[in-house]
């Protein structure tokens, strides 16, 4: 299963809620931002926010899953939990983040 979304999008615009894709797959194409009263989970499957992701106070919880980010990835005031993630970079990321963030880096590319 495959879930695909082509709008930029702020949940503020619209109701905040939860979603639960256990092990399908979700492409958000433009900037996505989280705000508090969202919830995200995944056990499996692929999360691909090409033009970046922001957190801001919503809860994300990602569980043997893929996390594919491209330009920013920000987590402020929310909830990220990542248990057996790969964290998979599109293009040169800006990170940031208002806790704590640990990378055991495993598949890595030389450019040259």
């Amino acid at each position: 299963m495959y879930l695909y979304i082509n709008q930029s999008a702020t949940n503020t615009e619209t109701s905040a809620g939860t979603l639960l894709t256990q092990a399908a797959d979700l492409t958000v194409e433009g900037t996505v931002n989280l705000s508090s009263g969202t919830t995200i989970s995944s056990t499996g499957g692929t999360f691909t926010f090409g033009d970046g992701l922001s957190i801001s106070g919503a809860t994300v919880n990602l569980q043997d899953s893929t996390l594919a980010v491209g330009s920013s990835f920000s987590n402020t005031g929310g909830s990220l939990t990542l248990s057996g993630t790969d964290l998979e970079l599109l293009s040169d990321l800006s990170l940031n983040s208002d806790s704590a963030v640990t990378l055991i880096v495993t598949n890595q590319t030389t450019l040259i």
